[in-house]
């Protein structure tokens, strides 16, 4: 374990960037010119890198109706009633135009595992609109006040109807993007707001770099990608972001591929992937499945794209030279883009990446392997989905084959898809050392045979993300010449029992060679 590093100062061309990495001798052999750090023996990790977030998503959520861990229709009600009291009594009303929205309900986590409607959105209020999303956000909730602004004649994809033809308040993928349309979009100042928040919080946990997705349907008209870029240039974005899109639509996608912003990356910003989401999720049985859910079998999903528009897509980003990062939560979903790969006369080496990677089989991991994809995952979505005994049914032995993939050659970086799950590095590598909740269940973890040594874990999101950015010779690793972003732990995770990895602490966290306060958390 190293004792002691040194970062450069001053030099245009080392400013920010580790000169040495060692023992005691590090404090005495450099003189002024360069930063020392006596780590008093605790542990020194490269900082952590998030291979999957949603930044400015992750800050707007903050300010939200909280409704992870409700029980019923009933809490989510009361919790609603109680967060409206609390924003009337602090700031005496609510904008024009403002929406109450919550985010994080599982309905399978209810004494009745049964899906909220309009009812339950109504019961919150019937004078502002209210948009309650599920965990996973590929399922939302509206009230009438919402569900009146859509045309009831209309086709409305996503937006779910009764025997009667009327609007159960029930919205799915699409129609989620849909009803959103009538929110009117933020400010500049707002968005900076949100990706300050987030970011410094982020931060805060140890994370120096971060992969994100910000900039999704109709938010070219927003103000996301100056703002990144105004805060990158001034020197006020505390973190390091690899910046990703997912345009609807073909034109879009051209002038996506076409923007200036790719010829100017920024030391702490630069446009990254181009990101296709080409099926919902597990908890909301919207994942694309082979075949039918083994808890529903009325249904197996449905994918976003067809065959050949997933292709149209795929081939243009590739054409493009750009990096292409494909959600695909279901095997079926992982076979359209399996196929659509295998077309392409030149994938190996692009590092193209499938984002989640949850279901598949032996033989389609060794196709994603020989096609040199990655793999985009997130560990603690197994704590998230392996709730749901029955969902998978057999096909759970081939689900979440971390170690499979890993043994297979196929390149792993670690991401939360925060707001989705806690962007915290720490439980990521719990969840994957372990493959248990919390409260240590199940005792040998689900499916013990796939899980990852601590050191594969901080690999996830050390090395292995910073790979899937291209970026493996500036970050990643502590060594000499590489960016100084680092995070100081109160406890060697190492040495500890696995069960104890999430009494470890961030203490300090260094971002290009400057001290991040963590006020939040202990000093060495």
């Amino acid at each position: 374990m190293a004792r002691a590093i040194a970062f450069e100062e001053g030099n245009a061309e080392k400013s920010g960037r580790i000169v040495a990495v060692g023992g005691d001798e590090i404090l005495s052999d450099y003189g002024a010119g360069a930063e020392k750090i006596d780590l008093a023996g605790h542990l020194v990790l490269p900082g952590f890198i998030d291979s999957h977030v949603h930044l400015a998503l992750t800050g707007y959520s903050e300010g939200q109706l909280k409704l992870a861990g409700s029980k019923s229709c009933t809490e989510i009600v009361a919790r609603g009633k109680r967060y409206i009291e609390k924003r009337i009594a602090a700031e005496g009303g609510w904008a024009e135009g403002e929406w109450i929205e919550g985010n994080g309900f599982d309905q399978n986590e209810f004494h009745v595992p049964t899906l909220p409607d309009r009812t339950t959105a109504d019961a919150i209020s019937l004078e502002l609109p209210v948009m309650l999303t599920r965990s996973c956000y590929h399922i939302a909730v509206a009230n009438s006040v919402l569900l009146k602004k859509l045309d009831p004649s209309a086709k409305c994809p996503g937006i779910e109807r009764d025997e009667h033809g009327a609007f159960t308040g029930v919205v799915r993928e699409n129609g989620i993007a849909l009803l959103r349309r009538f929110r009117p979009a933020p400010s500049r100042q707002e968005i900076e707001r949100r990706i300050l928040f987030a970011s410094k919080s982020m931060v805060r946990a140890g994370l120096t770099s971060i992969q994100s997705h910000d900039m999704g349907e109709g938010s070219e008209k927003t103000y996301v990608l100056d703002v990144f870029r105004d805060l990158a240039r001034s020197g006020r974005l505390p973190l390091r972001v690899y910046e990703g899109s997912s345009p609807r639509g073909l034109k879009r996608l051209g002038e996506y591929l076409s923007c200036d912003e790719w010829k100017d990356p920024l030391p702490f910003f630069k446009l990254g992937f181009v990101k296709m989401v080409t099926d919902g999720s597990l908890g909301a049985r919207s994942a694309y499945l082979r075949e039918p859910y083994s808890d529903a079998p009325e249904t197996r999903g449905w994918p976003s794209y067809t065959q050949d528009e997933l292709e149209a897509y795929i081939f243009a980003a590739h054409g493009a030279g750009r990096q292409l990062a494909i959600h695909a939560i279901g095997d079926a979903a992982l076979e359209q883009a399996l196929i659509a790969m295998e077309k392409l006369p030149d994938s190996f080496g692009r590092r193209h990446r499938i984002v989640h990677m949850m279901t598949g089989d032996l033989t389609q991991y060794e196709r994603a392997r020989k096609l040199g994809l990655c793999a985009d995952i997130q560990p603690s979505f197994l704590i998230q989905h392996f709730a749901m005994p029955d969902r998978l049914g057999a096909r759970t032995a081939t689900a979440y084959a971390w170690k499979t993939l890993l043994d297979l050659g196929i390149p792993l970086g670690g991401g939360s898809d925060s707001p989705i799950d806690t962007y915290d590095p720490l439980y990521g590598i719990y969840c994957a050392v372990t493959r248990q909740d919390r409260d240590g269940n199940p005792p040998d973890g689900h499916s013990p045979l796939e899980r990852l040594s601590i050191e594969e874990a901080v690999n996830l999101y050390t090395r292995g993300s910073a790979y899937l950015a291209f970026e493996e010779n500036e970050k990643g690793t502590l060594e000499p010449g590489k960016l100084a972003d680092l995070v100081v732990l109160t406890r060697d995770i190492f040495t500890l029992p696995p069960k104890e990895i999430l009494s470890a602490q961030v203490a300090m966290t260094w971002v290009n060679g400057v001290l991040s306060a963590n006020e939040s958390t202990p000093p060495l």
